[in-house]
């Protein structure tokens, strides 16, 4: 497998929501925290079924706009907190740079949550800044959580990891400053009812 893009390219989706779409091929699949749809947008425009949630109007507006103009079908924008419990079961799960909004507490809380509505063989990307040689700064979210890599394997124990890596990434000025961070992309599958 390739390694994954080493910027924030916010244009192009990252190459494991990519592989993603190649290994679901169809399902419903939810993106946490979506910003402008990048992802979103991707996959649906890839035949997969998109609920793209964001807590900003402005971002969700945008979304729409952008699957009106490219007749994307197959996704819904809506105005929506993550860490509020999914109304449905899903296929797949789309968490790029969310995690630092959350204490480590909410960060728990929504992967058991998004996990409990996951079905089996079921697929979660997390993309995430994570402890490592630099340190994330983030002034202005003094609770941000930022996971050391070995905690995102944790909270998956029991899933089966289809990619992991850990890379540099330019932290843009909204989010601490324009310094290089560590980030890590964890990608796993919910195991199937009696596969160990």
């Amino acid at each position: 497998m390739q390694q994954p893009q080493t910027t924030d390219d916010e244009t192009r989706p990252a190459l494991a929501v990519r592989w993603l779409a190649d290994h679901l091929g169809t399902g419903d699949v939810v993106d946490f925290g979506a910003g402008l749809g990048r992802h979103a947008l991707y996959l649906a425009e890839r035949g997969l079924s998109v609920t793209a949630l964001d807590v900003s109007p402005t971002a969700v507006a945008a979304i729409r706009d952008t699957a009106r103009r490219r007749s994307v079908d197959g996704i819904e924008a809506r105005v929506a907190d993550a860490r509020a419990p999914l109304d449905r079961d899903i296929d797949g799960a789309v968490c790029a740079f969310l995690l630092h909004y959350f204490t480590e507490v909410e960060a728990r809380r929504f992967i058991d949550e998004i996990q409990r509505r996951t079905r089996p063989g079921g697929i979660h990307v997390h993309i995430a800044f994570t402890r490592g040689s630099r340190p994330v700064s983030l002034p202005e979210m003094p609770d941000a959580f930022v996971p050391d890599p070995a905690w995102l394997d944790a909270a998956y124990a029991g899933w089966d990891t289809l990619h992991r890596s850990s890379w540099r990434t330019a932290v843009s000025p909204h989010r601490g400053g324009g310094a290089d961070a560590d980030a890590s992309t964890l990608m796993v599958r919910r195991r199937h009812a009696g596969s160990d």
